[in-house]
């Protein structure tokens, strides 16, 4: 996990513990949970958040993505970028 996803959590967790002081101070029930259960809430979302952004970039998923390999593959290839540039696939 890189350090912006665990600033991310401690963040929230900071903020979970004050909403519960706070809660707490007017009378009110706190959420019930601890701040270990939070944290671990946080990093399995974070962790399929991850999951899902690095197969985004590292998959051509848009027609721009497809279009814009084709052309690379094709600079690859020859140099110039001709073939297949401009192609559309049916």
């Amino acid at each position: 996990m890189n350090e912006l996803s665990k600033a991310v959590i401690r963040l929230i967790v900071t903020a979970v513990l004050v909403l519960n002081a706070t809660l707490t101070a007017k009378g009110l029930n706190p959420i019930p949970f601890d701040e270990s259960a939070v944290t671990d809430v946080l990093t399995q979302i974070f962790g399929a958040a991850s999951i899902v952004w690095v197969w985004w970039k590292n998959n051509n998923c848009t027609k721009t993505a497809q279009y814009a390999q084709r052309y690379k593959k094709a600079l690859q290839e020859d140099g110039d970028g001709t073939d297949g540039y401009g192609e559309e696939e049916e």
